[in-house]
């Protein structure tokens, strides 16, 4: 793109020159934010690191395509990609084929060499999260179970990178909650260690059952097509959506609407409205942008009192709780 690119910006921030940059570490988990507008470009760049383990959760607002490249002295790794919003292509030096990253798609690859790009393509939004797992971090995680991981361990074996499944899976309510559990946790201490490793076990252990039921799934016109119901949801979760109104959207009927979404994404559509609503909730509630009555009149509820029991039931706790909760942790 023209003027100020992705590397440079990020080099100005780490000088000091541009944006802001701020780290710490606590009990074996290292945290880094990165945050920096230039013009039309807007980056915000959160890692964190843990033996073994890098989180990598990166938020683009770019008007045209960016081109990162990757460094070739990065260690080999058993790399988990999620693509929340936008869409990629990833080229790597030691395979054969680039790499699509569609939109609410993952998949999981162990790279030897990790020299190459990502073409990050037009569009205002692009956001992706990638966890990284060192070679012997993850034999060590997976054990003996040589039947699911024969191929990537393998692969590993004669350092040759290789995809686990050429087919890139859909990323289910299960996957998105837990991702998010993972880049927003407040705990600290050796609790948040603990916390996040557990987190992070079972992510994989989700993403894996996701690619075998991929792998056993589905005509790829409805896999498009329930693509695009998510998005719809995800992009009008605040307005008054019933299934009729999605279904005369998509021109398709309420039984078909209600199985394939569960069959894609394990969850029923009321679900995930529910999480979406929920989840932005919780976060206006922690940030202090808004009251408890405005996130009631937000998310149309009738009475605060309803708002708070869907609230307690969801999470647990009632809204009230949120700031003496961020104090505990």
């Amino acid at each position: 793109m023209k003027g100020l690119s992705f590397i440079d910006l990020q080099e100005q921030i780490l000088q000091g020159q541009a944006g802001h940059y701020t780290s710490r570490e606590e009990s074996g988990v290292q945290t880094a934010l990165i945050e920096a507008a230039k013009g039309e470009l807007g980056l915000w760049h959160k890692t964190i690191q843990l033996p073994g383990i890098l989180v990598d959760h990166l938020k683009i607002d770019a008007p045209g395509p960016i081109v990162i490249q990757t460094l070739e002295h990065m260690p080999s790794a058993v790399n988990l990609s999620f693509t929340l919003q936008g869409s990629s292509e990833s080229v790597f030096e030691d395979l054969a084929h680039p790499i699509r990253n569609d939109q609410q798609k993952h998949n999981l690859l162990y790279l030897a060499n990790a020299a190459g790009h990502h073409t990050l393509k037009p569009g205002r939004h692009i956001e992706n999260i990638h966890i990284a797992f060192q070679p012997e971090y993850f034999r060590n995680m997976t054990g003996t179970d040589e039947a699911t991981f024969a191929g990537l361990k393998d692969s590993m074996e004669k350092k040759r990178s290789a995809l686990f499944t050429p087919d890139h899976g859909l990323i289910d309510l299960r996957i998105q909650q837990t991702l998010s559990d993972i880049c927003n946790c407040v705990m600290t201490g050796s609790i948040k260690r603990l916390y996040l490793e557990a987190k992070l076990m079972e992510l994989l252990a989700l993403q894996v059952d996701a690619l075998g039921s991929t792998t056993r799934a589905q005509d790829p016109a409805e896999n498009e097509l329930f693509r695009e119901i998510k998005a719809y949801l995800t992009a009008h979760y605040l307005e008054e959506i019933t299934l009729n109104s999605v279904c005369r959207h998509f021109g398709i009927n309420e039984f078909k609407l209600k199985r394939g979404f569960q069959q894609h994404f394990r969850t029923s559509v009321i679900r995930y409205l529910t999480s979406l609503r929920m989840q932005q909730a919780r976060q206006l509630l922690e940030s202090g942008q808004c009251t408890i009555q405005q996130v009631t009149d937000l998310l149309n509820y009738s009475h605060a009192n309803h708002f708070s029991i869907a609230f307690k039931k969801y999470f647990g706790i009632v809204p009230s709780q949120i700031s003496r909760v961020k104090k505990v942790y």
